[in-house]
């Protein structure tokens, strides 16, 4: 799933969508330099569970190199999948 970055009061709608669409994949595309104060992390921090209305998500894994971060991440509801990012 390609996305806009959800605004903070959208993050447990972003969340739920994911979920209902069944995504294993989630592509942001995004430059640094452009980010205003309304971005936030969607995703959860190393060591930190987010809950977001029926969801917790977590962040299982992550990679950074030169031009993009790859995360793994868990997100659990009636069951648990997992999917990047």
């Amino acid at each position: 799933m390609i996305l806009k970055h959800p605004l903070k009061d959208q993050r447990k709608d972003f969340w739920k969508m994911i979920w209902n669409a069944q995504s294993e994949i989630i592509v942001g595309l995004y430059a640094d330099e452009n980010l205003d104060s309304d971005v936030y992390d969607y995703w959860p921090l190393e060591n930190e569970i987010l809950h977001c209305g029926d969801f917790t998500v977590k962040l299982i894994d992550e990679h950074f190199e030169s031009e993009y971060v790859h995360r793994d991440c868990l997100i659990q509801s009636t069951e648990v999948r997992e999917l990047s990012h």
